[in-house]
């Protein structure tokens, strides 16, 4: 699915100031990417949360077609945008947009930025986590070779102990 909020808010535009702005073709295939939309929310999803599987054999044909249209006219929306000047219409469409809208767009570009700052990591940070990983490994082999040393002496132990106690039974 695309952009849920941005298919809502052209639902609320005029259908001939779409096809004004996009051209006929895009912008009836744009009109009905909302309808498809929000018929796919109510017949594909049941239980409001995921799809039911195309090849699912509970699944209605309405469902089964309403996902299939769904998917070939997003395929036929990405096509039209590839063109740059599809792309410029979009963009300038989405400065006319409502306020709720222009909120929520800036809300999700601040969460971009905050994602991008804390993904990163500083270069002292990763070389003092490698060394640390380093220093671990270093341990664990030591701790390996103890606990080898230790088994092998309790082994020899163990055996010790069962032939003295056959010489004290003999």
């Amino acid at each position: 699915m695309l952009n849920t909020d941005f298919f809502e808010e052209l639902k609320k535009k005029d259908e001939g100031d779409i096809c004004n702005h996009f051209g006929n073709r895009v912008g009836k295939q744009m009109i009905k990417q909302s309808i498809l939309e929000e018929r796919f929310l109510t017949v594909c999803v049941e239980d409001g949360v995921k799809m039911t599987p195309l090849d699912d054999e509970f699944i209605t044909e309405e469902a089964r077609q309403c996902a299939l249209d769904l998917k070939d006219n997003t395929m036929k929306i990405m096509r039209a945008f590839t063109d740059r000047e599809m792309q410029l219409k979009l963009t300038s469409f989405l400065k006319m947009q409502s306020s709720e809208f222009a909120a929520f767009n800036d809300s999700f570009h601040c969460m971009q930025r905050l994602y991008t700052v804390k993904l990163n990591t500083p270069q002292e940070e990763v070389k003092s986590i490698k060394a640390n990983l380093t220093l671990l490994k270093e341990k664990i082999t030591k701790l390996e070779h103890q606990r080898t040393v230790k088994k092998d002496a309790y082994d020899k132990y163990c055996e010790e102990c069962s032939k003295s106690k056959e010489i004290r039974d003999n």
